[in-house]
C-alpha cells in the first residue's frame, strides 16, 4: 500500500489570493534578511484536518464519509484579521493571518473531523484554530513583524467547497495536488 500524506482545507477564491501574493511581497520585502521561505500564492489554503498519512486506496471511502458528514453545511463568508507568528510568538513555525473566529468554520472543520474518525483515521485533538500560512521559518527564532504591516482587506471571503489535497514536501516547499472538491450547501 502507497501512503501519502493529505488535509482537507479551503482554497481561497482567485481574487482573493491576488490580494494576498501582493501582501506576501511587501512582507518580503520588509523581512528581506530573515530565513523564511514564503507560500507561493497557489499554495495558499485554510487547512481545516491535516491527515498525517493515509492509504492511497482508502481515499474514495474518505472523500465518501466526509462528504456524509459535511452534507447540509451552508457556504458562509470568512474574514481574515491581524498578521501573526504561529502557533505562538515564543514558539513561532510560520508567519500567518488569523481567520477570525467564526462557528461555521469551526463547525464545519469538526464535521471534517468526525467524518476522517468514520473512515478510519484519526484527527488532531487540540483545539482548531484557523490561519492562513504566508510563510514558514526555516529557523524556530523570533521575528519581529513590521507594526505597519497590516493587512487591510476586512472583506468577506466566500467559503463555498472543501478540497482534499495531497501534500507533497520538498527543499523548495511542500507541493499540494488536488484531489477532490466537495461543495457546499448553497446559502
Amino acid at each position: 500500500m502507497t501512503s501519502i500524506r493529505a488535509f482537507w482545507g479551503i482554497q481561497l477564491p482567485q481574487a482573493a489570493n491576488n490580494k494576498l501574493a501582493g501582501f506576501i511581497r511587501s512582507l518580503q520585502t520588509h523581512l528581506a534578511d530573515t530565513n523564511i521561505r514564503w507560500s507561493v500564492p497557489e499554495n495558499l489554503h485554510i487547512t481545516l484536518q491535516f491527515l498525517k498519512s493515509i492509504d492511497k486506496e482508502d481515499i474514495p471511502s474518505l472523500i465518501f464519509k466526509v462528504g456524509q458528514h459535511v452534507q447540509g453545511i451552508s457556504a458562509f463568508p470568512i474574514q481574515l484579521g491581524k498578521i501573526e507568528l504561529f502557533p505562538s510568538s515564543h514558539k513561532p513555525h510560520v508567519i500567518s493571518l488569523e481567520v477570525r473566529v467564526n462557528q461555521s468554520l469551526i463547525s464545519l472543520a469538526n464535521r471534517i473531523g468526525e467524518g476522517i474518525v468514520h473512515a478510519g483515521y484519526a484527527i488532531e485533538q487540540r483545539p482548531y484554530r484557523a490561519h492562513l500560512t504566508l510563510g514558514r521559518l526555516r529557523q524556530k527564532e523570533k521575528v519581529l513583524l513590521p507594526q505597519d504591516l497590516m493587512w487591510a482587506d476586512r472583506g468577506d471571503i466566500p467559503v463555498e467547497e472543501i478540497c482534499l489535497w495531497e501534500s507533497r514536501p520538498s527543499h523548495q516547499g511542500s507541493c499540494y495536488l488536488l484531489l477532490h472538491k466537495e461543495r457546499l450547501a448553497s446559502v
